[in-house]
């Protein structure tokens, strides 16, 4: 019998939920298990009125987790990650009920009328079955996962004289310029001010290393281009997220150049692999990540379901 799933409690569950997405990846089973810099990018670059906490449940048993969920009401989303070696069992199944029940109250709640859950493999026989059985289709959009093995620090991608290449400045000395940078590669909505805060909270979170904030900066001190890498020791896999280019400075080389420079950080680390996704309808950034090394391995489906 499967206990009902209980709130999140603070750093020790932070701890227990990215080793189960440790174990996951380390399993190979089929099954996509999202990197850990994945869900540190989602649960802490976030909106002040979005408190994680409030978002997450988690199922044990006998002091091990089982799995847990992450729900994101306002844009219909929730997911699920399970312990690897529940896959295809009835439990799994029975967190999947659970969780899509949940999302199915606070989406209605919203005016909402579908659900939609992401990251799944396309091969993956068990967990899009599973979806199917509970009236989810494959929604039509795709994420490339591309990958590519670290054997050798890999060369330095030029660059326009006068620009430089390095983490982000330490403080709030480059925080404004950082921010801005992104603000203005994805078209960003949201009023300056609160997108600025946004940038700050993240930047003085537990899971921010300012190391991994890497920076093409232009000689009028503006940052032009941004990457952020991710280590999972465990695997041996870097991930980048995000990935960006100003529009006042693209198709220079410098998002490249930041990749490049990442790549050169993972292999320094001891990492064996690197990763990035990309959106299947994206073909700059595909080839941007192609240029620098990466290649297709999988695709990662979104899956919906209308509320009836």
């Amino acid at each position: 019998m499967l206990a009902e799933p209980r709130p999140y409690g603070g750093d020790r569950d932070w701890r227990a939920m990215l080793d189960l997405l440790v174990a996951g990846r380390r399993a190979d089973n089929g099954t996509y298990y999202v990197h850990t810099g994945d869900v540190s990018w989602w649960l802490y670059y976030h909106d002040a009125e979005a408190v994680f906490a409030d978002r997450i449940r988690l199922w044990e048993r006998d002091g091990q987790l089982l799995g847990w969920a992450l729900f994101t009401p306002e844009e219909r989303f929730f997911d699920l990650f399970v312990h690897p070696e529940l896959r295809g069992a009835p439990e799994a199944e029975a967190m999947h009920a659970w969780a899509e029940a949940q999302i199915t109250a606070q989406v209605k709640a919203l005016g909402g009328q579908n659900l939609r859950t992401m990251w799944i493999s396309e091969t993956d026989a068990v967990r899009r079955a599973l979806l199917e059985r509970h009236g989810f289709t494959h929604g039509g959009y795709v994420l490339n996962y591309m990958e590519q093995a670290l054997t050798e620090p890999g060369a330095d991608a030029p660059f326009p004289d006068g620009f430089e290449v390095r983490p982000v400045a330490p403080g709030e000395a480059e925080a404004e310029a950082r921010a801005r940078a992104s603000y203005g590669a994805f078209q960003s909505s949201w009023e300056w001010a609160p997108y600025l805060a946004r940038y700050r909270r993240f930047a003085r979170s537990p899971v921010y290393e300012r190391e991994r904030d890497l920076v093409a900066a232009a000689p009028d001190g503006r940052i032009a281009a941004f990457a952020i890498w991710w280590p999972d020791e465990v695997n041996g896999v870097g991930l980048f997220e995000p990935v960006g280019t100003h529009p006042d400075f693209q198709r220079r080389g410098l998002g490249r150049a930041v990749v490049r420079a990442g790549l050169r950080a993972m292999w320094a680390r001891g990492l064996a692999r690197a990763i990035v996704c990309s959106a299947s309808d994206n073909p700059a950034a595909v080839a941007l990540y192609e240029a620098c090394g990466f290649r297709a391995v999988d695709r990662l489906l979104l899956y919906e379901k209308p509320i009836v």
